[in-house]
This record gives C-alpha cells, sequence and structure tokens, in this order.
C-alpha cells in the first residue's frame, strides 16, 4: 500500500490526484465543530496573549525599580506573546473565511503559515530561557521542517513522500540535540549533585544547590514546558500519516491540530513565563553550559553512591549509639561505649552478677547443672539454651556479644 501511494495509485489501482490537497474533500471545513474549533482557538489565544503580556509589561524584580524590565534587558522573554498573538492572526483569517464562506483549502494553508512562525519561535523561545547554544541554528532547522511539511502537501507522489523524509530527518536531528541540552540543563537544577570537579580540574557548581532551586515553583514549570515541547510535538507528523492513510477523518486530524496548537502555545507559554518569573525574583543567572551529559550523568551516579554510604554510616550509628549524627552524642559516651562494649549488661537479669544477687545459692545447689541437658555455665552465668522470657526482650546484638543466637 506504501509503494502504491508513493507511486500515485490508490488501493483499487485508479490514479490518486496529483497532489495531496487536491485529494481532501474540504467540506468538512463548513460543519460547525470545525467552526467551533477555530473560534475557540482564536479567543484563546488573543486572551493568553494579552494576559502574558500584561503580566510581562508590569513585571518588577524583587529589590529593583527598573520600568519596562522586560523591555531592556531580556526582550526575548516577550516571544510567548509574539508566537501567541501570531497564532491568533492565523485562526483569525481561519475565521473570516467561514464568514466569507471560501474554500476550505485556505485552512490548510493558513496552518502552515502560522506553523513556519510560530515553531522557530517556540523553539527559540525554549533555547533562550535555558540559555542553550545554537539557539538560532535549531531555529531555522525547525523552519525548514515546517517548509518541507508544506512542500509535501502541494507535490504529487512520490516526491510528496520524499519531503516528508526530509522533514522527519531534520525534524529527529534538531529534536534530539535539544532533548541532550535541556537535560543537561535539567540535570544541572534537580541534580543530587551540589558540587563535582572536571576532567580539567575546573570546579563545577549544580544551581540545585543555590537558592532553593529545587523548589516546585520552578521543577514544574519547567517539567510542563519541556513536556510540551518534546512530547506534544512528535504528535504532529504521526497525525500527518494518520490523515494520509485515511485512519483518521481530516475533521478528527483538524480538531486534533486545534488542540495541539493550544497544548504547545498557550500552556507552554504561562509555564515559561512563570519559570522565568521565577529565575528573576531569585536573581539567578544561567550560565554557559560548560559540561556534557555524559559528565552529569557521571557525576549524579557518584552523588548516588555517595549518598548510599552515608545513609550506611547513620544507620551503623544508630544501631550501635542509638543516634545517626555522633554530633549528638558525646566523646565520653562513644569511648564507653568503644572501650566496654558489655557495659549494659549489668541492666539484664541474664548476666552473671545480676544472677548471683537473685539467686545466690542455685550454683551451689546444682553443681551439675552444666551437666545437665540443655544447661550450661557461660563465665559463671548460668543460662539455658531454650527460648525463655528472660532472652526474649534481649537485644539482639547483646546477644550476638554474649554467645546467644539472635533469633532466639
Amino acid at each position: 500500500l506504501l509503494l502504491q501511494r508513493t507511486m500515485g495509485i490508490g488501493a483499487d489501482g485508479a490514479i490518486l490526484p496529483a497532489t495531496f490537497a487536491e485529494s481532501i474533500d474540504y467540506s468538512f471545513a463548513a460543519s460547525p465543530a470545525v467552526q467551533v474549533a477555530d473560534w475557540a482557538g482564536a479567543l484563546i489565544l488573543l486572551a493568553t496573549s494579552l494576559l502574558l503580556g500584561s503580566k510581562l509589561w508590569t513585571f518588577k524584580p524583587e529589590g529593583k525599580h527598573v520600568l519596562y524590565f522586560f523591555g531592556y534587558e531580556r526582550e526575548t522573554v516577550m516571544f510567548p506573546v509574539y508566537i501567541t498573538l501570531f497564532a491568533f492572526t492565523s485562526y483569525y483569517s481561519k475565521i473570516c473565511n467561514h464568514v466569507s464562506g471560501v474554500d476550505g483549502a485556505k485552512l490548510y494553508q493558513y496552518r502552515y503559515l502560522d506553523y513556519m512562525v510560530t515553531c522557530p519561535l517556540l523553539t527559540l523561545t525554549l533555547m533562550a530561557t535555558l540559555n542553550l547554544p545554537y539557539k538560532f541554528t535549531s531555529a531555522v532547522f525547525m523552519m525548514l521542517v515546517i517548509v518541507s511539511g508544506f512542500m509535501s502537501m502541494y507535490i504529487p507522489s512520490p516526491g510528496r513522500y520524499l519531503w516528508f523524509a526530509l522533514g522527519m530527518v531534520l525534524f529527529m536531528m534538531t529534536w534530539y540535540a535539544i532533548v541532550i541540552l535541556a537535560q543537561v540543563r535539567f540535570l544541572q537544577y534537580f541534580g543530587k549533585k551540589h558540587r563535582s570537579t572536571s576532567k580539567r580540574g575546573a570546579k563545577r557548581m549544580s544551581l540545585a544547590s543555590k537558592k532553593g532551586l529545587r523548589d516546585k515553583r520552578l521543577r514544574s514549570p519547567m517539567q510542563t514546558f519541556l513536556a510540551t515541547y518534546f512530547v506534544v510535538w512528535i504528535g504532529y507528523p504521526i497525525l500527518w500519516l494518520l490523515e494520509d492513510f485515511n485512519v483518521l477523518d481530516h475533521l478528527v486530524v483538524y480538531i486534533c491540530h486545534v488542540i495541539f496548537d493550544l497544548i504547545t502555545k498557550v500552556v507552554f507559554g504561562f509555564c515559561i513565563i512563570r519559570f522565568q518569573f521565577v529565575i528573576d525574583k531569585l536573581d539567578v543567572k544561567l550560565e554557559d553550559l560548560k559540561v556534557t551529559l555524559n559528565d552529569m550523568l557521571d557525576d549524579y551516579q557518584e552523588a548516588v553512591k555517595e549518598g548510599k554510604a552515608a545513609r550506611r554510616v547513620k544507620n551503623k550509628n544508630l544501631e550501635k549509639y542509638g543516634v545517626e549524627d555522633l554530633a549528638e552524642v558525646s566523646e565520653k559516651t562513644i569511648s564507653s561505649y568503644d572501650e566496654d562494649p558489655h557495659a549494659d549488661e549489668g541492666r539484664y537479669p541474664y548476666y552473671e552478677h545480676e544472677i548471683s544477687s537473685h539467686f545466690p545459692l542455685q550454683s551451689q545447689q546444682f553443681p551439675d547443672l552444666q551437666n545437665m541437658p540443655g544447661g550450661g555455665i557461660n563465665n559463671g552465668a548460668v543460662y539455658t539454651s531454650q527460648p525463655d522470657l528472660y532472652h526474649s526482650h534481649l537485644p539482639s546484638n547483646t546477644m550476638k556479644r554474649n554467645g546467644l543466637p539472635s533469633n532466639m
């Protein structure tokens, strides 16, 4: 079937239309569902752009009296406003198309015009916010991906699939490169390793150790806008294939595009602005990346090992001294435990001096006790080899020191 479609032949052997755009029945564009979706998308995008713009316009960092803070120092933070505003104009054009009764083919043209501007801006916004390298390079590659998708709509088969393949190669290359860079930055924020030394001997600090950057106020929006970029974007080429092979109806695909647009632009915009606000309030400057993902993973694994070792030491101190931190125990107490490990034996009736005080004539009355079955003398202390009430409440470490099995 794939080979037939690439050659422009349908499943029944009939010749397919020259381009995919010509094969679509655009009557679905007149359905109420499409018009409601376009109206909802336009209103939500407009409200988002106005709300984000007002917040950025009036933002002032703590301790600074700066008017138009994002207008002078970092105007790139305004990118989410541009994205939602341009997407609104695209949906507004679709609404005008519905009102004028123009052919639905224009809807696809408006969509790709929207993506050619907003997708590179979304990529540039992500890279600039996290201060990742190759900001403009990644944005240009994303623009080429959208151009490839547009060409696949208006080029006959098999060239249509060649354009789609080119777009997928560019998309996966760019997507994977950004994932790696963003993961390094993410590990810097949330890794347990606060300090490490690179191979060149340069000391580097994890941002997780500075000003509480592991707080949920930062972690939650960062995880959300990364998920909308790296996960939802994969849905677009999947929708392209499902529509091409008629797995989903054109109406369903169109509604899915509207939902994806709102997630990748509105949710992304709110989360990344929230993240930026917290960063600026904490007065944190994201420095250039000077480590690779392998370096960060090595540091993280080393930190995990050190954490496990510290936990073993605390467990050992808890078992021996009753506390995890030896700073809570006086040196005299520690030395007494180390010099006389049987210092607590007098508290239990198991030991010799208490047995003598409670039963002074027992050893004299029963001289052959050690030869009796189940009985014996251990350094003058009388005990039985069977479990009894005295042994049942002794600590396991005390019993081991005096020759008793711990499972008694």
